[in-house]
């Protein structure tokens, strides 16, 4: 019987040639002998080849790999293992990894598969290669913004379909938003999620709003519904149109919700000039500090794809669409 473990094998991306790295540090780089282009090692897991860490959280690890099968790049989360220690984390990733999963919506980052490799659970997602739109903020490469704005539509529209489900995302950021270089854009990381279904929040979830976005009604109670959500939307939204955040987020609860009733920031419209003071109001009453007084996500849906239809039409090819509409 062999029980040598099965030997990795590469092939370099421009010349093809093969190579045997089972003895190469993972993630380790080296240098094609044949044509001098830089390889990355990979490291098998459950059947995928993981490529380079994408990013790090207080539970988990996401990274960059292939999945042979497919032939295509995907996004794997797997948990750390003092998070998998806890009986009760583990199951609760992975059935809300499951959850999720049904929920059918581009606006979405879909979720492939989920699992357990020695005793580490993992999800397995769509590599979405754009990177978050705070990187794309930080980078000043985020999207024209009618398109920008058409994204969060679409987000919104997830936010929707997740909410059919009975699911609240509790951690809506721009770092939670991530784009794909085809033009779309996703809502990932439900570390946070709250549902019926699931039975309440992830065990030792107590900290678990950004000050920059949370809620009043968090700050004040411990507690958001769905409306939560949509205040930090609109904090979301107004951050990628103007660059700036609207309340302050150094002091303590108190501090932060004072700021939410007492709110001095500037509307869009005075910091970005191509947002309408129609559309600027409309943000506001997102950001509203009671959460009767903000819109619904239909609403949220039609102001923003209304928004990114007029920036584009532009007044001279809005004049131009009045005419044909007229018949001149």
């Amino acid at each position: 019987m062999n029980n040598s473990p099965e030997r990795l094998k590469i092939i370099c991306r421009n010349c093809k040639a093969k190579f045997d790295v089972t003895e190469f540090e993972p993630f380790s780089s080296f240098i094609c002998p044949e044509c001098g282009t830089k390889l990355r090692v990979p490291k098998q897991f459950a059947g995928y080849l993981l490529e380079k860490i994408c990013g790090r959280g207080g539970m988990s690890t996401v990274y960059r790999a292939i999945d042979p099968a497919m032939s295509r790049y995907v996004a794997i989360k797997i948990m750390s293992d003092e998070a998998a220690s806890e009986e009760a984390v583990r199951k609760y990733f992975l059935r809300q990894a499951q959850l999720i999963a049904k929920v059918d919506h581009p606006g979405i980052v879909s979720i492939y598969d989920s699992g357990e490799f020695q005793n580490s659970p993992y999800l397995v997602m769509k590599y979405m290669d754009g990177g978050s739109f705070e990187q794309l903020l930080i980078n000043k490469q985020l999207p024209e913004t009618p398109a920008l704005l058409n994204n969060l539509a679409n987000v919104a529209g997830g936010l929707q379909a997740l909410l059919r489900t009975g699911i609240i995302h509790h951690d809506l950021k721009p770092g939670n938003i991530l784009y794909c270089c085809d033009g779309t854009a996703g809502l990932c990381d439900f570390d946070l999620a709250e549902s019926p279904l699931l039975g309440g929040v992830m065990a030792g979830s107590e900290d678990w709003a950004s000050p920059a976005y949370v809620s009043p009604e968090w700050l004040e109670t411990g507690k958001e519904d769905f409306r939560g959500d949509i205040f930090s939307f609109g904090v979301t939204t107004y951050e990628l149109l103007t660059g700036k955040i609207p309340y302050q987020t150094d002091g303590d609860a108190g501090i932060l919700l004072e700021r939410r009733r007492h709110s001095m920031h500037l509307p869009v419209a005075e910091l970005n000039p191509e947002i309408s003071r129609d559309f600027s109001d409309f943000l506001n009453d997102m950001m509203a500090f009671h959460p009767e007084d903000r819109p619904e996500y239909p609403d949220i849906i039609r102001a923003f794809q209304a928004e990114s239809q007029r920036i584009s039409a532009g007044p001279g090819k809005l004049r131009k669409f009045v005419n044909i509409l007229r018949g001149k």
